[in-house]
């Protein structure tokens, strides 16, 4: 079943901007390359905070991206410098659109 998944990190502080905006290019990359991914992107608010939206063909295969570099290896150490996050999980099952997981 297909999963659409929405972050948003907010940046405690701003002088890591430029920091994070090369870890978000670089995680995009990857989750294009990624097998199961359907697509994905990115975008800084004028809050300090960076939202992304990436869509699976299945959960697991968005989790083996997660679980991969260079994504495992941005996420831990950025952790500190963003506040808490949600993430959103939305699971397609049928054409009339997604459903919360």
């Amino acid at each position: 079943m297909p999963v659409i998944v929405v972050t948003r990190l907010r940046l405690r502080d701003p002088a890591l901007m430029d920091e994070s905006f090369t870890d978000a290019v670089a995680a995009i990359e990857q989750a294009v390359k990624s097998e199961g991914n359907l697509g994905a992107d990115a975008h800084a608010d004028v809050n300090n905070a960076w939202w992304s939206v990436s869509a699976w063909r299945e959960r697991r295969l968005m989790q083996a991206y997660v679980d991969s570099e260079p994504h495992l290896g941005i996420n831990a150490p950025l952790r500190p410098p963003f506040s808490v996050s949600p993430y959103i999980f939305l699971a397609l099952t049928s054409c009339r659109g997604p459903e919360p997981v």
